[in-house]
């Protein structure tokens, strides 16, 4: 699989003619912009008659058919599979038997459910990941700029870790944000204005956790529930989050590698790290017993799920 950068895209396209490409990563908004992107390069005539999308499609057989018919009055043809992923292996033998002598009039761009499928395959793949925040302070900066507003390093960067790094949360709340501001809009602008994403209160949470903060902790699980965040989704991640400090406290990888090794960005590591380093390992280990045992507990049927999660958060408090 040849890995093509996302931001890179509009370059690869102008210097190489799109026939058959993969789209995959986390970000649903970026996969989307791929697609317009690459949509774009072809410079489709009739796109109603030259534009096919499949959706859910495991049998190649059918993506093959698709992408036989000759364009209708234009140069090339686009076919879209959309969130593929074959169920046997003789359904990705199809594929590759196609992909090896494809209709060159037809750019077939595959969107797969999954990137370590698309890896099995000999095929160009623009890759849609969450990208790093100081890529999108600076895009979250432009996007601000062009609105004839302001926002600082500081903000820009608060607005991309509320939203977790996701674009399709930044290009919304940015939107809002400049609807709202006269001026300027500050990190008590975004503070005000922008809702944190639940993943990113539960690791406010482990930082209160950390601190021995009882009145915190408290009132960010408080506000979890609040939304109508679930119990049983809310302990697993207060356990994956834990799993995750006592990695990072007992490797001696480097902060890049273990962000691979944990497939995060490394903004996550250096979060994960930050807060591992107010416990000792054996408090992290102490602290993965208690979080399997209360997440075993909530999903038994008869449990007092509310109980064992307040309980959970004050046996992390007094480790």
């Amino acid at each position: 699989m040849n890995k093509i950068d996302f931001l890179q895209l509009k370059k690869h396209l102008a210097e190489h003619p799109c026939v058959n490409l993969a789209i995959a990563g986390n970000d649903a908004y970026l996969a989307d912009k791929a697609l317009e992107q690459i949509k774009a390069s072809l410079n489709l005539e009739f796109e109603e008659l030259n534009c096919t999308v499949l959706s859910d499609v495991a049998d190649a057989g059918k993506i093959a058919d698709a992408c036989l018919p000759v364009p209708f009055m234009s140069a090339r043809r686009m076919v879209v599979v959309k969130n593929y992923a074959p169920k046997s292996e003789n359904e990705k033998i199809k594929l590759r038997d196609y992909l090896f002598k494809p209709n060159e009039q037809t750019c077939l761009v595959i969107c797969f459910a999954d990137k370590r499928i698309a890896a099995e395959f000999d095929i160009g793949c623009v890759e849609c990941d969450k990208l790093e925040a100081d890529v999108l302070a600076k895009w979250i900066t432009a996007r601000v700029s062009k609105s004839g507003r302001g926002i600082s390093a500081q903000a820009a960067a608060l607005l991309a870790e509320y939203c977790l790094n996701d674009m399709g949360r930044i290009s919304s709340e940015t939107e809002k944000l400049c609807a709202y501001a006269e001026k300027e809009i500050t990190e008590e602008t975004v503070q005000l204005l922008v809702e944190k994403e639940s993943d990113f209160v539960v690791w406010e949470l482990g930082q209160e956790i950390a601190k021995k903060n009882a009145d915190g902790a408290m009132a960010a699980a408080i506000g979890l529930l609040d939304k109508g965040e679930d119990v049983v989704s809310l302990t697993a991640s207060i356990y994956a989050l834990f799993r995750r400090m006592f990695y990072v406290s007992v490797s001696g990888m480097a902060m890049k590698d273990l962000a691979a090794s944990l497939d995060v960005k490394e903004f996550a590591v250096k979060k994960a790290r930050e807060a591992a380093e107010n416990f000792t390992q054996v408090q992290l280990k102490n602290a993965l017993e208690l979080c399997r045992r209360a997440e075993e507990e909530v999903k038994t049927f008869n449990s007092d799920k509310l109980n064992v999660f307040y309980g959970l958060i004050l046996g992390l408090l007094n480790l």
